[in-house]
């Protein structure tokens, strides 16, 4: 599509009033009698629709084509002029009045139009504005009511800016899906009424846009079902019996959200073949990442991809026009640098608490960088350092080294509470892909997806585990302030234990000495002359067998800490003592 093509979205809108609706254009009809004017009504009310018709076609395109991301539309205000004088009626025809005032609720609902079309490009741009700051401020647009009819043009057109806000905003909200689905059964029932082709196909896409966008959301909605009534009438949307291949961005949706199941080697190596590593798409590049964090778990592949984008995020950022595209490059990257993050919170022996630290420090730089403030990189070291001291807590290491995990902890836990906040105002899912990689195209249509095959955003989840990870936090400071009289009590309990445990060993190791010199004494003193010295001193070395394999038992039972050398020799003794008593058996 090129610029001339963009700007004449306007200049169609000047040319369709200019060949429908000259200046003076009512006047103009044949008014003179009865049967002229209703002539002349028809013929007028037929300009109207058909007006009405292409107006919706011609804004409606915008909308789903997103052409606004690419090309200027600055002269939409242009528009406006056509719409702010009043038509002045002009004789007593009644039939001439209605028509002059069918023509002026047209001009209302083009000025309420352009109003509506005006709020969506700029809501829609502001999000890839590379801004220091976003201050939110409450924005309001005057428009029309529109006309009773629940198919107006107007209507349908408010209903299609609804429906690729959601997508703009793409979370999985109860509220704003029953909105969705209330947009779809308005559509559904205004199509039957369409008698304009290309209106009837642009409300077909809108329809087919809502069917993509339930469908991925009910993955994650419960039992993957979104079940709902319309009219008392039962309806589902799942996943299951749903072609995969019939919809590229659906197909790669899923891709993403399981890539064991769904990513095929024959993909994998696809992405990994691209001459010089310089990928054509930023879409095979996150997905290739979902990949190597999700089914490898290779620290080493991620890296080397990372190193392979921030080449081709260099070459790339210097040579993107759009402001939509230049944004996509930056996301990526964020989106790059939080994956390996994550894969590498994931092992805490080979990534210390200082590797986790540095790391967080660089992604902290890039968000800044590109000034797109995830959340998620500070909530895997919030994770993971609470593990971590936990640990540390067990293994009694020194207070100080607590305190500086746990500062640490605190500050990393307000930039999570403030970029969930950020993430929310501004609606920004993991990642964003480039105008072309979100734009499907066929013969007949062209249709662009803004959220490609970002997963939704659950806010209500993201909240749970910022109060469960806050009470975590809170918990683990009392216990650090509290550490010293816990080494203390637990440095007694120890004591004791240990003491108890020396106990039970000398006291099984003096009943073990008296049993065996009992034993000892009756052997021989109960000698009857019939058993010989060589005898009873196999059942002396047989007892002591018996006596020390108790012995070994009690070690096994009381033992405390782990002791290599005891417990092989412990181990050793009673399997040769058990072998003694073995053969002793035999023998007797």
């Amino acid at each position: 599509m090129t610029k001339k093509r963009a700007i004449s979205l306007i200049e169609k809108v000047n040319e369709l009033f200019k060949s429908l609706f000259p200046d003076g254009w009512i006047d103009s009809l044949e008014w003179s009698d009865e049967e002229k004017s209703r002539k002349s009504f028809f013929l007028g009310k037929g300009k109207i629709s058909d007006a009405e018709s292409k107006l919706f076609v011609l804004f409606s395109n915008l909308v789903m084509q997103g052409d606004h991301l690419r090309f200027p539309t600055d002269g939409i205000d242009s528009l406006l002029d056509k719409c702010t004088y009043e038509i002045v009626e002009t004789g007593d025809n009644k039939q001439k009045k209605s028509l002059q005032n069918d023509f002026q609720q047209l001009l209302i609902e083009l000025k309420s139009a352009i109003m509506l079309t005006k709020f969506y490009i700029y809501i829609t741009s502001e999000i890839y504005e590379k801004k220091v700051s976003r201050k939110r401020i409450l924005n309001f647009i005057e428009v029309e009511k529109p006309s009773s009819k629940r198919d107006s043009w107007l209507t349908l057109l408010d209903t299609i800016i609804d429906i690729w806000l959601f997508e703009y905003r793409f979370s999985y909200d109860q509220r704003e899906i029953r909105k969705l689905l209330i947009c779809k059964e308005h559509l559904e029932k205004a199509k039957g009424n369409i008698v304009d082709s290309d209106a009837k196909k642009n409300v077909d896409l809108a329809i087919s846009e809502i069917d993509i966008l339930l469908l991925k959301l009910s993955h994650f909605a419960k039992n993957m079902r979104i079940e709902y009534q319309f009219n008392f009438k039962n309806s589902v949307v799942a996943p299951k019996g749903i072609d995969t291949s019939a919809n590229d961005v659906y197909s790669n949706f899923l891709k993403f959200i399981n890539p064991e199941k769904y990513i095929l080697e024959e993909d994998v190596y696809q992405w990994q073949s691209h001459p010089n590593k310089r990928w054509a798409k930023l879409g095979q590049m996150v997905l290739l990442m979902r990949y190597y964090t999700k089914v490898t778990k290779n620290v080493t592949q991620a890296e080397n991809l990372l190193k392979e984008y921030e080449l081709f995020y260099e070459d790339k950022e210097k040579t993107m026009f759009y402001e939509f595209n230049k944004y996509a490059l930056r996301s990526v990257r964020v989106y790059m640098y939080n994956c390996l993050f994550s894969l590498k919170c994931k092992y805490p022996k080979i990534f210390s608490f200082k590797d986790i630290r540095i790391c967080l420090d660089k992604i902290i730089t890039i968000q800044n960088m590109c000034m797109i403030y995830n959340y998620h990189p500070y909530q895997k070291a919030i994770e993971y350092t609470i593990k971590s001291i936990k640990e540390d807590i067990v293994n009694r290491v020194d207070k100080s080294i607590l305190i500086e995990k746990m500062d640490c902890v605190k500050q990393w836990n307000e930039f999570f509470h403030d970029k969930i906040e950020w993430s929310k105002q501004n609606q920004c899912y993991a990642f964003q892909l480039t105008f072309n990689e979100c734009t499907e195209i066929n013969n007949e249509y062209r249709l662009f997806h803004p959220s490609s095959f970002s997963r939704p955003l659950k806010f209500d989840e993201i909240y749970k585990k910022r109060d469960q990870l806050d009470w975590e936090c809170s918990m683990l400071e009392s216990e650090i302030e509290r550490y010293e009289d816990i080494l203390s009590i637990q440095e007694a309990q120890e004591k004791i234990s240990n003491m108890e445990r020396k106990n039970m060993e000398q006291m099984g190791l003096f009943i073990t000495i008296t049993t065996f010199l009992v034993g000892l004494l009756s052997i021989f003193i109960g000698n009857n002359a019939k058993v010989s010295i060589a005898d009873k001193m196999e059942y002396v070395v047989a007892l002591g067998c018996i006596l020390i394999v108790f012995v070994c038992l009690g070690y096994f039972a009381v033992r405390g800490k782990h002791d290599n050398i005891k417990f092989w020799f412990f181990g050793i003794l009673m399997i040769l003592s058990s072998f003694c008593i073995y053969i002793f058996a035999t023998r007797h």
